[in-house]
């Protein structure tokens, strides 16, 4: 997942467990024996994630919502890639890359871009 979405080496050393963890909840969702998957043999129905499922760096703007007129005239949205889902929240909140801050963020305002890192960059 990593090497598919182009993702620079210096950035993949602090991205590898939300790449695993990512990587977890999306084999339980695609494996499949006898037609189910892991998810649906344990727990008898089909995952919710399976309906907002995103591209490990897939690019994104995180879009930051203000009251004051003046920061509305300004460029709003911040560049950040998808690592994988956030738990005990919403199915539509994301643990996203902020490329600015270098942080990982859990955001729903989101707009994604359907390209990868590697795509966006180079």
């Amino acid at each position: 997942m990593l090497n598919n979405s182009g993702i620079e080496p210096e950035m993949r050393e602090k991205l590898w467990a939300e790449c695993g963890a990512t990587a977890t909840i999306l084999s339980n969702l695609m494996v499949k024996r006898n037609d189910k998957s892991p998810h649906e043999r344990c727990y008898g129905t089909r995952s919710p994630y399976e309906r907002v499922l995103k591209i490990f760096g897939e690019m994104g703007l995180k879009m930051e919502n203000s009251k004051n007129l003046s920061e509305k005239l300004r460029n709003r949205g911040n560049l950040c890639f998808f690592v994988g889902f956030a738990k005990d929240h919403a199915l539509n909140a994301y643990r996203a890359f902020d490329i600015e801050s270098k942080k990982v963020i859990i955001t729903r305002d989101v707009k994604w871009l359907k390209m990868t890192y590697g795509d966006h960059f180079n």
